[in-house]
């Protein structure tokens, strides 16, 4: 998901909160700032991918340097 799939949600969740009564509008505009939180940072699935040195090809943040017991 891109950025403009966020700011696009958080406009649709905003128009919708306008016409809600006010405990639905405090909780849709609440998930509209959840979505504003989101533009400009990577995706989950992009933060969760190990970190792999480009010299050798093992994962970078591995304590034993790659050695595993067998």
């Amino acid at each position: 998901m891109n950025d403009a799939y966020f700011k696009e949600q958080s406009q649709r969740v905003r128009a919708i909160a306008d016409k809600a009564d006010p405990f639905t509008k405090k909780r849709l505009l609440a998930l509209a700032e959840t979505y504003d939180a989101r533009i400009g940072r990577p995706s989950r699935a992009t933060r969760q991918l190990p970190l792999v040195s480009i010299d050798n090809g093992k994962p970078a943040d591995n304590p034993d340097e790659g050695k595993t017991a067998r």
